[in-house]
């Protein structure tokens, strides 16, 4: 809730800011991106964060899987680094949404 008492997504940003980033000083603000949809910034930011559920950080939870391999190249292990950069299947994926938005990411 903001000062007038009225709850906004923004007064709930600041507060998870005030509370739990700034004990953590490495982890990014939650400021959002305008020109992006909520939930892609959301996304963009839990990966910055090392939070999107990839099975190399399932694991670490001890959730069990049968493999932690990339289900898209079954080659590497699935960490937010190798499913957003490093994986030849999934780029070919991006590549065919950049296409679809008319965008270029080369």
């Amino acid at each position: 809730m903001d000062v007038s008492g009225v709850y906004t997504t923004k007064s709930m940003a600041n507060l998870i800011d005030c509370i739990k980033l700034e004990t953590h000083s490495s982890y990014p603000k939650t400021t959002r991106n305008k020109g992006l949809p909520q939930k892609v910034d959301i996304s963009v930011w839990r990966a910055l964060l090392r939070r999107l559920p990839t099975r190399s950080e399932l694991d670490k939870h001890e959730i069990d899987l049968d493999t932690i391999l990339c289900p898209l190249c079954n080659t590497n292990v699935e960490s937010v680094e190798h499913i957003l950069i490093n994986c030849q299947e999934a780029a070919k994926i991006w590549e065919l949404l950049a296409k679809w938005w008319n965008a270029n990411i080369a």
